[in-house]
């Protein structure tokens, strides 16, 4: 008895599955008993037997859907893909405008350095030839030569 009632149980199930008349998925449960007789139930188990699993009722995936939903999805990852690789691209881009910031603030700073060393040998210059007899002409040379340099270094030093 319990054997035909599981397998008309089972049928109807089925019908409905097949039929697509169900529009909200009923939980069916497969009950065993002790002796190994199986019952399915969309209410609980009756008694003798205890529940084993949920049986899966909802339909299949059509071919169709399944189609849609791959293409999607190969779409999607088309798209993380290309994404990523803009990122990746943006981020090269980005250091390399950086790394050329910092080489030519390093030139920069060369280029500030020398000109204040060819500044300060110039005074130097121009002091050694207080020290000893030197005439005019070079006086004159060596203050042109310190001027020239004092008006270079803002050019080469931007503040």
């Amino acid at each position: 008895m319990n054997a035909a009632r599981a397998c008309l149980l089972f049928a109807f199930s089925t019908t409905l599955l097949a039929s697509g008349a169900m529009s909200q998925q009923i939980q069916v449960s497969r009950c065993e008993s002790k002796d190994g007789t199986v019952t399915y139930s969309n209410r609980e188990c009756p008694a003798g037997t205890s529940p084993v699993r949920k049986v899966n009722t909802s339909p299949p995936v059509a071919v169709p859907d399944q189609k849609a939903a791959k293409d999607r999805a190969k779409k999607d990852a088309a798209e993380v893909k290309q994404t990523d690789k803009e990122r990746e691209q943006k981020a090269a881009e980005e250091k390399r405008a950086a790394d050329k910031r910092e080489k030519s603030e390093v030139k920069v700073a060369d280029r500030c350095e020398r000109a204040r060393r060819d500044l300060a040998r110039a005074v130097q210059a121009r002091n050694a030839l207080d020290t000893k007899a030197a005439t005019v002409e070079q006086m004159q040379k060596a203050s042109q030569e310190v001027s020239r340099r004092d008006a270079e270094l803002p050019k080469f030093c931007p503040t």
